[in-house]
């Protein structure tokens, strides 16, 4: 993780089972642009970066 993520990580939305994990991670697309690769069914709605899986 580094400075513009770790800004980042705040405005990603959360809600009451969000992981902190996920939040960090969907910062780091954010930020850095790659996609996501996950099962997760709750990363896609945080975020407007491809999910792949």
């Amino acid at each position: 993780m580094d400075l513009a993520v770790g800004e980042r990580v705040p405005a990603v939305p959360r809600n009451l089972e969000a992981d902190p994990g996920d939040r960090i991670l969907v910062a780091t697309a954010e930020v850095h642009g790659p996609s996501i690769v996950s099962a997760d069914g709750k990363i896609p709605s945080m975020t407007d970066c491809p999910v792949v899986w």
